[in-house]
């Protein structure tokens, strides 16, 4: 065998005192055909080490206009790589008579983001605090509810 041909094998008889042609003939193989397309590369995994909830401060009101408000998770490594398939859990730290979140937990995406969907309770006003974790790393938003 040889690299870039086809393996060959030939049966020799020697008898004693004898010679034999143990020379085979190997084929080479065809060219392996390149894809049309290149694939592409898989993104760069980036360890999390910092979590960011965007905005600061959610203002709602109690009209049906503003009554929810998306608040955008971003978790990032190293030279603000984004950190994708991170599992972050969205905890009331006060306030859970004024706000619900939705979704509880969420994966970030391939650019490091998760949203979710923070809702005032009806009749209700004053302040909440929403924490966002992930593996270590928090941030909190401040929710405020106004009539």
């Amino acid at each position: 065998s040889s690299t870039g041909y086809s393996q060959g094998a030939k049966a020799v008889l020697v008898t004693a005192g004898g010679t034999a042609d143990g020379r085979i003939a190997l084929a080479p193989l065809p060219p392996t055909p390149s894809p049309v397309t290149s694939p592409t590369p898989a993104p760069e995994l980036c360890e999390a080490t910092k979590l960011d909830a965007e905005p600061e401060v959610l203002k709602l009101r109690q009209n049906r206009k503003k009554r929810s408000g998306v608040v955008t998770v971003t978790v990032t490594g190293e030279e603000d790589c984004p950190s994708a398939k991170v599992e972050i859990t969205a905890v009331i730290a006060k306030g859970k008579q004024r706000v619900s979140v939705s979704p509880s937990k969420a994966f970030t995406d391939a650019n490091g983001r998760a949203k979710f969907t923070i809702k005032a309770k009806k009749g209700t006003t004053g302040k909440a605090k929403v924490r966002f974790e992930a593996g270590g790393l928090k941030d909190t938003v401040t929710v405020v509810v106004r009539k």
